[in-house]
């Protein structure tokens, strides 16, 4: 558990990492073979599910049925999942399983140690309405497919069961509108998770023909081409985002642009509270208040 770091409503401290001497256990405190990996995946997966019982609400909350069944339901899946860990990335996401499955974003798991960097197949996609497509290609890969390409399937699934297969039982939540968009975008990104691998191929369709590709998956891009592609991904996640302020984009609408709720821009958000102050018996005369959060990524409950 020395590995992970549980974030929650309140603060946890795992316990400390296996002693060097254990077997299958470099000095670093990280296992070095599959047995290895697998002995803490379902060690650390019972610490993790003390540190919850012990350090949150959750099994106490009766008032939240399902958050309580998941409790227990959950771990059998995890354990089942631990059962096969058999190196960093298996005994990452066998736990990981476990805390998303809670589907609140308060309750996380991050990992302490260096996990593999991600791949991508030389193109980002987004949502389109209930469609995916084809946001950014690297024209440097001709192979990949055209802007605005929509996805039809992968792996001979349906996006929707790829999703509900392999990314959603360790990351995002389906009943959440922005999430599903986020997947859009999570789906083309390999993460080495062994229990939701990467789609290896994919039929697009563009111009009303479809077309079978195997995709050419590779390390992402470096130096300043990095953070060109964390823009794309980043646009393609988010969409476009709202600007700060307020505007009146017709007679008596009242549009306020409010990005993001974060700490940080906290001299931003006190200014746009006071505007609002300022102008709030105009803005109730009028016929509509539209306030825009598109790109918010959230941030303090407070704001």
């Amino acid at each position: 558990a020395a590995l992970l770091a549980i974030s929650a409503t309140a603060c946890v401290s795992a316990p400390p990492a296996p002693p060097a001497s254990a077997e299958g256990v470099a000095p670093s405190g990280m296992p070095t073979t599959p047995q290895g990996w697998r002995t803490a995946a379902l060690s650390d997966l019972d610490a993790l599910r003390t540190e919850i019982h012990d350090n949150t609400p959750i099994a106490l909350d009766t008032e939240n049925l399902a958050t309580l069944r998941w409790f227990n339901e959950g771990y059998r899946a995890a354990r089942e999942r631990a059962e096969h860990a058999r190196d960093q990335a298996g005994y990452y996401y066998a736990l990981l399983s476990y805390t998303a499955g809670f589907r609140d974003p308060h309750l996380g798991l991050s990992a302490k140690m260096h996990l593999a960097p991600a791949r991508w197949p030389g193109f980002v996609t987004t949502a389109h309405g209930d469609d995916v497509v084809v946001f950014y290609r690297d024209d440097h890969y001709p192979s990949a497919p055209p802007l605005g390409a929509r996805v039809i399937s992968c792996d001979g699934r349906t996006l929707a069961a790829y999703r509900a297969r392999y990314i959603y039982p360790f990351t995002l939540n389906p009943a959440f509108a922005d999430d599903r968009r986020r997947s859009a975008a999570r789906i083309f990104m390999d993460r080495h998770n062994p229990f939701g691998p990467a789609p290896r191929r994919c039929v697009f369709e563009s111009n009303g023909r479809q077309t079978t590709l195997t995709l050419n998956w590779r390390a992402l891009p470096d130096g300043d081409a990095a953070n060109f592609y964390w823009d794309q991904y980043n646009a393609a996640t988010l969409g476009p985002g709202a600007s700060f302020g307020i505007t009146t984009p017709a007679p008596g609408v009242t549009w306020i642009g409010v990005p993001t709720f974060a700490n940080d821009a906290g001299d931003q958000l006190r200014a746009l509270v006071d505007q609002i102050k300022a102008q709030a018996s105009a803005m109730r005369a009028g016929r509509a208040i539209v306030i825009d959060v598109r790109g918010n990524g959230g941030g303090s409950s407070a704001w």
